[in-house]
């Protein structure tokens, strides 16, 4: 019998239960999402924080180091305290009240989803979740905004109007 090389690809699907999502291997979770066009990136939360509604509690079986935003923990196995009294419904709503996101149906995020409140040396997504937190700051402070193709464009519309466009993988920042 010759050695035959056999090649497969597993596809694993995960979903959210009761706003919990488990991670079994974080280092490789990261890398996976750190190395997606931001866009996508703001997508996959969008769509998880759209089904956990205000908060999601991430459950890492591999990582001792905990950190989280407003609505996200990103916390290790067995540790299940959170406080989130962030009602991240009503600061949607208000922010829809004093800004406009065109795309808003697929980004419904605010930067507060992003803005780590405690952290620890060394977290992979601090450099991303920075860099969104500051994309999703500037849609929110123009007086329209669309997230489209890779890019963010703002209008800030006052006195003169002025209008901006980039690309939001060329947004540069590395927190606190």
């Amino acid at each position: 019998m010759e050695d035959e090389v056999i090649s497969a690809k597993i596809e694993i699907n995960k979903t959210l239960s009761a706003g919990y999502f488990s991670i079994y291997r974080f280092h490789k979770f990261a890398e996976d999402i750190v190395r997606l066009p931001m866009d996508e990136v703001l997508k996959i939360f969008a769509m998880l924080l759209d089904e956990a509604e205000n908060s999601i509690v991430f459950e890492m079986f591999d990582n001792a180091n905990a950190f989280y935003t407003k609505t996200m923990y990103f916390l290790p196995t067995g540790n299940n305290e959170t406080s989130c009294s962030f009602d991240r419904k009503q600061r949607l709503s208000e922010c829809r009240d004093t800004s406009y996101l065109y795309n808003q149906d697929v980004y419904a995020l605010l930067p507060d989803d992003f803005k780590i409140e405690v952290g620890y040396e060394g977290n992979p997504f601090k450099e991303l979740f920075f860099r969104l937190e500051t994309v999703l700051a500037a849609s929110m402070v123009a007086s329209n905004a669309m997230l489209q193709e890779g890019q963010i464009k703002l209008q800030i519309v006052g006195q003169r109007s002025i209008d901006y466009a980039f690309k939001i993988d060329d947004v540069e920042g590395k927190g606190k």
